[in-house]
């Protein structure tokens, strides 16, 4: 296991650092953790209006994914302490609360995390600009994709733009996932608290209303936070894992995908640290495609991120139709919403959503699919109801995927419309899954 390179305490200890977590929220692997071994350090993660404001009319962020939050959180703050810290959070806009507490503190490092999407772009910019100012300096680790961001930047054969195939990409992309030399674990070194800290901070009280998923029909009890991360990793490698390229389809049960995006897209897991874990797992029973195709999945979500930050803005623009479509909630919308639509199969996926923060892949596209093609809404609502719900979300997952159905962004098919009947009678042939959540409660 690596520690990273030698420290020389002396020249770090009259030097402070604020850790600006985002989509980090773990201490293994975590490079922005390593870097502040043995500094006075305090940990600070912002609940901005990216989660208390509404868009389209649509609240954010449910209490079914707040609650995953706020475990996550919690956890966090629990493995911060043991190693000698603490985390703040503060109920605000990163950008005005982080200046401000560099100032108070005499903060001379900001380490934090790059990210890709637009409205994170402009805030880890905005950040620079006004640390810079200050005579602070902003380090951004690169840690939220599996690929390094320069390896995709610099490739001779730029490989994503607003019309590039995901197929294109992975060409150019997937023989860096073989090179790559699973690199050692960052194991976190004990930090030391900032002197005095309570002083310039106060732990604000969770802003949203939380609430627990349906525990009993869900297919997991998401719990938040990194043990529980690691302990759905371990088991799923475990075992499942070879079988994954059989069984992802599939629409009912524990185990018949990894079901490791909520973790990973809040950082209680890296990408490295699922890589590495499933080359452990070669290694002991033997590379399959079912292992393989776990990679490739990592790859798609690379992908999003490096589309995301092509399109800037324009993720977020344009009509999937040829005509103008209003961005207004009809009847249509809220029976789509509340899994009342009289499709049986789009609605049995919108309530498991609704009760539990999570839809396989499968119900993703297909309700997708019937929202923008036969209720013909603007695909940017149901991608608000997304982001208001899932657990996994993520801005460049989660608008990439419906620009994809859309056929805005990398479909080379020009968008999917999928039969509503052939894919309920061959994703659910015995219709388990509709029954299992449209069944009287």
């Amino acid at each position: 296991m690596s520690k990273g390179p030698p420290v020389d305490d002396k020249a770090v200890t009259s030097s402070r650092a604020l850790i600006w977590f985002r989509r980090n929220l773990r201490i293994q692997d975590n490079p922005a953790v390593a870097a502040c071994a043995h500094q006075p350090t305090l940990g600070v993660f912002c609940i901005g209006s990216e989660y208390t404001s509404s868009w389209l009319n649509i609240p954010r962020c449910s209490p079914v994914r707040a609650r995953f939050l706020q475990r996550t959180l919690d956890a966090l703050t629990s493995n911060l302490q043991a190693l000698g810290t603490d985390l703040v959070t503060h109920n605000g806009e990163a950008i005005v609360y982080i200046p401000s507490l560099c100032d108070a503190m005499e903060i001379s490092q900001v380490h934090s995390q790059r990210l890709f999407s637009h409205d994170e772009r402009v805030e880890q910019e905005r950040m620079q600009s006004a640390l810079n100012a200050m005579g602070v300096e902003l380090i951004l680790h690169d840690d939220y994709t599996l690929l390094h961001p320069h390896t995709v930047w610099r490739s001779r054969v730029h490989p994503v733009s607003a019309n590039t195939s995901f197929s294109k990409f992975r060409k150019v992309c997937a023989p860096e996932t073989q090179s790559i030399d699973c690199p050692d674990e960052i194991t976190p070194s004990a930090l030391k608290r900032i002197e005095n800290a309570d002083q310039y901070v106060s732990h604000s009280p969770f802003p949203l209303p939380t609430a627990q998923g349906d525990t009993k029909r869900g297919a997991l009890a998401f719990n938040g936070g990194e043990a529980a991360a690691l302990e759905r990793l371990s088991h799923y490698i475990g075992g499942p894992i070879h079988h994954y390229k059989e069984t992802r389809n599939e629409m009912l049960g524990a185990d018949f995908s990894s079901k490791l995006s909520p973790w990973l897209n809040l950082g209680a897991l890296s990408p490295n640290q699922v890589l590495r874990a499933v080359r452990d797992a070669e290694q002991r029973k033997g590379a399959n495609p079912s292992t393989e195709w776990l990679v490739v999945e990592l790859l798609w979500r690379d992908f999003f991120q490096f589309l995301a930050w092509e399109l800037g803005g324009e993720m977020f623009n344009k009509s999937a139709l040829n005509h103008d479509l209003k961005l207004k909630r009809n009847a249509s919308f809220s029976q789509w919403c509340q899994g009342t639509t009289g499709e049986d199969f789009v609605d049995a996926n919108m309530r498991e959503l609704l009760a539990t923060g999570y839809m396989s892949n499968r119900g993703r596209q297909n309700v997708a699919s019937a929202l923008i093609h036969e209720i013909q809404a603007d695909w940017r609502l149901g991608a608000a109801w997304f982001e208001a719900h899932l657990l996994d979300y993520d801005p460049a997952s989660n608008y990439g995927n419906w620009r994809y159905i859309a056929g805005l962004s990398a479909n080379p098919r020009g968008g999917s419309w999928f039969n509503l009947k052939k894919q309920a009678e061959h994703y659910d042939p015995q219709s388990a899954f509709r029954r299992h959540w449209l069944k009287s409660q």
